[in-house]
């Protein structure tokens, strides 16, 4: 899936300061290293799954970028549809903009390619482990994204039942635009998909996805199985291509 640019917005004071506990050290690569243009992922790869919702429990770090504009790292769980440009997801980013040194809250859902693209951010930043989650909800015809309990902004304007292909699908990823970049964590301070769940059904309980398949499309990235409703991804080195 092709995201597009995500605009983070700044926030100041205690807030900002408290993220320097979740730095991770970074391996970015040199600027004159960005590399190709991706988007470049790791993680849970699209998933037909017969599902209404996604949720993971995804800890918070930083990522180093490459020096480049359109450098950009974000870490999410989405539904989507079972086309090109047709998703809704939740997590956490950053870019490049000069100002934009911490990770933020994203929400962004997409009816279809070159029309009705939206972006939304929350002016915060996520300083502890959070649940994100994207849901339909069939009594109101949409899907709302959450961080924990706190809507993010989102709410669907079109009803993705009635635009969506079927069989929609699964994605949990990290995610840069340029090889240069970093999905955030380290080998010694990982990022972690942890107690993971999908909802088959309105009413139905959320349970642990079936058939899951771990994958990337950069081999500067890393993947590990903890458990079955639990992975964690990394960045592995600071050279365009890793071992």
């Amino acid at each position: 899936m092709i995201k597009k640019s995500i605009i983070l917005l700044c926030v100041a004071g205690t807030a900002v300061s408290l993220l320097f506990l979740y730095l991770p050290k970074t391996p970015v690569i040199a600027a004159t290293e960005c590399g190709a243009i991706g988007p470049y992922a790791t993680g849970i790869l699209p998933l037909e799954v017969d599902a209404l919702g996604i949720r993971a429990d995804i800890n918070p770090l930083t990522p180093a970028l490459c020096d480049n504009a359109d450098a950009d790292s974000v870490v999410w769980v989405a539904l989507e549809g079972n086309a090109r440009c047709e998703y809704a997801q939740v997590g956490y980013g950053r870019d490049a903009h000069p100002s934009h040194t911490r990770a933020q809250i994203f929400s962004e859902y997409a009816k279809e390619c070159g029309d009705n693209h939206f972006t939304r951010q929350l002016a915060s930043i996520p300083t502890v482990t959070k649940r994100y989650k994207v849901r339909y909800i069939p009594r109101l015809k949409l899907i709302r994204m959450f961080a924990d309990k706190l809507v993010v902004d989102a709410t669907t304007t079109f009803d993705p039942a009635k635009t969506w292909e079927k069989p929609w699908r699964i994605e949990m990823l990290g995610e840069t635009n340029f090889n240069g970049d970093d999905v955030p964590g380290t080998l010694e301070n990982p990022v972690f998909f942890s107690n993971f769940r999908i909802q088959p059904c309105q009413g139905c309980a959320w349970v642990v996805p079936q058939g899951l398949t771990l994958d990337s499309t950069n081999s500067r990235y890393g993947w590990v199985w903890d458990a079955n409703d639990r992975f964690h991804i990394w960045t592995k080195c600071n050279q365009p291509t890793c071992p």
